[in-house]
């Protein structure tokens, strides 16, 4: 006889991989592309390093630049960069 499984959970299951949250671990990749590659890191890349999908990156940031200037901060050459990405 089979041991009854705990209570069933409803909804989606968290979005997070060794208790952290999607987003801080899309952040975190994000810096890490950004660092080396600036506004040229390709979303992709940044997914996969985070373990997510592209629907979730867009979900906690609405563009590649509302990534961009959350992963960076507001330095003086950030802030440039970010001129420019919102002018495009």
């Amino acid at each position: 006889m089979a041991a009854a499984a705990g209570p069933a959970t409803r909804g989606r299951p968290r979005a997070s991989e060794g208790g952290v949250p999607a987003r801080e671990r899309l952040l975190h990749a994000a810096r890490m592309e950004f660092s080396t590659k600036g506004l040229g890191a390709a979303t992709g890349a940044i997914v996969r390093a985070a373990g997510v999908t592209q629907p979730v990156l867009y979900h906690h940031f609405g563009s590649k630049c509302d990534l961009f200037l959350a992963a960076v901060g507001h330095r003086s050459e950030e802030r440039r960069v970010g001129k420019e990405c919102r002018s495009r």
